[in-house]
């Protein structure tokens, strides 16, 4: 080989020095979105992310019209924050449907200062508060480690036992109106139930910089609404969470003074391991899994602190439920859709397979996060009656005593 010129070795050096600044620059890229995705999963969105165009309203023909997305064509019933000042609308089934326009049905309501067009949100709620369910309800606190936190307690029918509680854990980015769809049910089967809050929710106490602990802090919160539970004489407590509410659910159930107490899981679209969700979630927005996989170890990291916020890294081994599978000592119902489209149901099927001892595992499609009640509720109802009537308070178990 033939020795360089001074020319070319000129060049040559150029070169080097041109790609190691674009391999540091990418480097660094990288890096900026990996924190980026790592404080947003951590962050508690303070707004409503508006996610859906109004397309038309049709007041006297009960109809409104909504750009087509994989939420609105859903069948069934749903909800919308629209308006000025905004407010909550019921909407009803889909009327018709194509690619652009999706047509549902508009029940009657209050819609003074809703116009034809305009950005709202979607929502799977229907019931905003607790008066809409038609179950008589008390607003309490509990004392937290960080302070007070507000709940709903909803008493048990009447000729119900008064020990059989159930605790409601709503998910990321929302309060405990998510968890109002349960409670027809659960009353229903002779439980009191507790729709609790928790630190950071926007209800709950402040704590942690306001950041979330992704179920690591935040079963803390719900550990005193078990406390409160027990004080108030329980004899057995079934835990059900939402989303994120099912993370800190597990994380009640497996870390809880209380553990005696917990006679079985019900678990919604739920966080069974973050790092699935991570990778998931950044896949759909395009990211390289190499910058999926920096963002989840930035949060387990002491030094990144600065760059995610948190004021202790996450231990996301501790939240990894398929490899701590068998820890889990209590019957689960997990309810997921495939096509759920935030929390992936992989997380949920892994912990089947791993424990299906316990766990019952009951899958949707269509029906998206969060939504299986809406999409279809006599199914969701049945599931979670049949199960609870199982455990050992239920109906079902004393019959078999008798």
């Amino acid at each position: 080989m033939k020795p360089l010129r001074r020319a070319d070795r000129s060049l040559f050096g150029t070169l080097i020095i041109s790609t190691g600044l674009i391999a540091g620059a990418t480097v660094l890229a990288a890096g900026s979105v990996a924190s980026v995705m790592a404080r947003m999963v951590v962050t508690p969105p303070r707004r409503r992310a508006a996610d859906v165009h109004v397309l038309g309203v049709d007041e006297p023909g009960g109809r409104i019209m909504l750009a087509a997305t994989a939420d609105t064509a859903v069948p069934g019933r749903y909800g919308l924050w629209f308006g000025k000042p905004e407010r909550y609308l019921q909407l009803g089934d889909v009327l018709r449907a194509d690619d652009r326009v999706v047509e549902r049905e508009l029940p009657a309501q209050d819609l003074r200062g809703v116009v034809g067009h305009g950005i709202g949100t979607f929502s799977g709620w229907v019931y905003t508060a607790p008066e809409d369910t038609g179950v008589p309800a008390e607003a309490v606190l509990i004392s937290t480690p960080g302070g007070l936190a507000p709940a709903w307690e909803f008493p048990p029918p009447a000729g119900a036992s008064d020990g059989r509680w159930a605790v409601v854990v709503h998910g990321r980015g929302t309060t405990r109106s998510e968890g109002l769809r349960a409670v027809p049910t659960l009353h229903a089967a002779g439980y009191r139930v507790l729709l609790v809050s928790y630190r950071n929710d926007g209800e709950g106490p402040l704590g942690e910089g306001g950041l979330y602990g992704l179920g690591l802090t935040e079963w803390c919160d719900v550990e005193a609404a078990l406390d409160y539970a027990a004080a108030r004489g329980a004899r057995s407590i079934t835990l059900m969470g939402w989303s994120m509410g099912g993370a800190i659910a597990l994380q009640t159930t497996l870390e809880s003074a209380h553990r005696g107490l917990i006679d079985g899981l019900i678990l919604e679209s739920p966080v069974i391991d973050w790092r699935r969700v991570l990778d998931y979630q950044g896949g759909e927005r395009g990211l390289p899994r190499s910058v999926r996989r920096l963002a989840t170890e930035l949060l387990g990291a002491r030094w990144a602190r600065p760059l995610t916020g948190l004021e202790k890294p996450l231990d996301l081994n501790r939240l990894d439920l398929v490899s701590r599978a068998a820890e889990l000592s209590v019957p689960t119902l997990v309810l997921h859709s495939d096509d759920d489209g935030f929390v992936p149901s992989n997380g949920s099927r892994a912990l089947a397979e791993a424990r299906p001892d316990l766990v019952r595992l009951e899958v949707y499609t269509v029906a998206r996060h969060t939504k299986l009640w809406n999409y279809d509720r006599e199914r969701w109802e049945r599931s979670i009656a049949a199960f609870v009537d199982a455990l050992p308070g239920g109906r079902g178990a004393a019959d078999e005593r008798e």
